[in-house]
């Protein structure tokens, strides 16, 4: 995976250190749709979305799908940039739901940006090691929230012990990304490049 947000900074313009992206289609109908000024706008959610695919450098890695876009929408779009104000939100117990929900309606707004995103820059080791370790944050989720009881004992039981076989799969994929990036960034073994990393945009 082409490492773009080893070039973040939160001031920096996306599209002026990745003009690339300019000559894909969907990137460059949306820069060109964006009439704020020195594309600040377009420029702040391209990061964002960097941010979120990016599941080895990005600072909120560590988190589950929702609970990342969460904090990349409301702590780094509304809070750090500014782009978007909530000035009515709900003073009550509704407010969580109600930040979810805008923050959801973001992304779903976005999903074609993200996807091409995705296509461009991530091969096939950096899916493996997104998809198994989202699929432990949502078991470990799953486990802690759930209260043992004599009728769902075993198919805990089941799932702790599959959960241990879904790490080694994770680590796995792990173990040739850091290869991968230790040989030069060239894939090892089964790895594809991405189409950025064949030279191809």
């Amino acid at each position: 995976m082409q490492n773009i947000l080893k070039q973040f900074r939160e001031n920096e313009s996306f599209w002026d250190v990745n003009p690339q992206f300019k000559i894909v289609g969907a990137f460059r109908d949306f820069y060109q749709a964006d009439k704020s000024k020195d594309k600040f706008k377009s420029s702040s959610i391209m990061w964002a979305i960097a941010i979120d695919i990016d599941p080895i450098n990005s600072i909120f890695a560590n988190l589950q799908g929702d609970d990342r876009k969460y904090r990349i929408y409301w702590e780094y779009l509304v809070d750090g940039c500014h782009i978007f104000k909530h000035e009515s939100l709900p003073n009550d117990d509704t407010l969580e739901a109600t930040k979810r929900q805008i923050m959801m309606n973001f992304w779903t707004e976005h999903a074609t940006l993200c996807t091409v995103m995705e296509e461009l820059l991530e091969d096939k080791i950096v899916k493996a090691v997104k998809m198994w370790g989202d699929k432990l944050d949502e078991r470990s989720k799953f486990l802690n929230d759930t209260d043992y009881t004599l009728d769902n004992a075993s198919d805990l039981d089941k799932l702790m012990t599959n959960s241990g076989k879904i790490f080694e799969l994770y680590k796995d994929a792990w173990n040739k990304y850091v290869k991968s990036v230790e040989s030069g960034g060239r894939l090892i073994g089964e790895g594809k490049e991405s189409a950025m990393e064949q030279g191809k945009i």
